[in-house]
This record gives structure tokens, sequence and C-alpha cells, in this order.
């Protein structure tokens, strides 16, 4: 039987090349490693990197709205310092302004850790569909391999009568 060896560390930088973090490529290696049990092909490996690759080129783009987005209350909060120098009750409007974009930084902190909270459940959903579909593989391959060897039993046994 041919097999294909599960070459862990150009796994772990294929997945940091992914922009993935080297303790979450490591951990999901190792995860893959002890679900399957079993050398990984190239192509089931791939098809996984590339999944992986997708769901961190849409974090990547949610991230870079977010920075645009701080970007712009920057712009702003600059603005209003600019035209609020020197008076007095003005100087009180722009307290006002600032607790209430500090308001707002606080709805962007809870927004923030949200897409965080929603970014964990998808990868831990797509790890343990990936772990579902290797341990259905591993599976499908042992049965195969468990026929081809009866049905070997069987053609000697009848060659031997």
């Amino acid at each position: 039987m041919n097999t294909v060896t599960f070459d862990t560390h150009a796994a772990v930088q294929e997945l940091r090349a992914a922009d993935l973090t080297e303790q979450q490529a490591e951990a999901l290696v190792r995860v893959l490693a002890r679900a399957v049990g079993e050398p990984v092909t190239k192509t089931d490996f791939d098809a996984a990197v590339k999944d992986l690759g997708t769901a961190v080129n849409d974090l990547d783009a949610r991230f870079n709205g977010l920075d645009a987005t701080v970007k712009g209350l920057g712009a702003a909060v600059s603005d209003l310092d600019a035209k609020f120098k020197g008076l007095d009750e003005t100087v009180k409007d722009l307290g006002v302004a600032v607790r209430d974009l500090d308001a707002r930084f606080k709805g962007f902190d809870a927004a923030v850790n949200d897409l965080r909270a929603r970014t964990d459940v998808r990868i831990a959903e797509l790890e343990t569909r990936l772990i579902k579909w290797m341990v259905g593989m591993t599976v499908t391959l042992i049965g195969v391999m468990l026929a081809a060897g009866t049905a070997f039993v069987v053609a000697i046994l009848r060659a031997l009568e």
C-alpha cells in the first residue's frame, strides 16, 4: 500500500503562510495528526488548508473594514479638537462628545469581541467538519483494506482446495 507522509513542519509553515498564528497552525496540525492516525494525502491537506485560508482571508477583510472605521473616528476626534480649542463653553461640549466617542468605542469593542467569538465558533466548526471527514475517510479506508484482505484470503483458500 502506498502512503503519503504527513510533514508536520511543512504543514505548519503552509498554515503560517495562510496568516494563522504559529500557535494556531501547530494546534491544527496536532489535531489532524491525532485524529487521522494515518498519513494524510496532499489533496486532503490542500483542501483543508484552502478552506482555512478562505476563512482567514474573510477575517482579514472584516478586520480591515474595522480599521478604516477606527481611522475615521480618529479623524473626527481631531476635527473636534481643532474646532473647540480654547473655548470654555465649547470645552464642555467637547467633553460630551468625548463621552459619546467613548461609548462608541465600547460598542466597537463589543462588536470586535462578538466578531472574534463568531470567528472562533466558525473555526471550531471547520475543525470539527475536517476531523469528521478525516475520520470518515479513515474508516472507509480501513473497510476497503479489510474487504481486500478478506478477498485475498478467500482467493488463497480457494486456490488451496
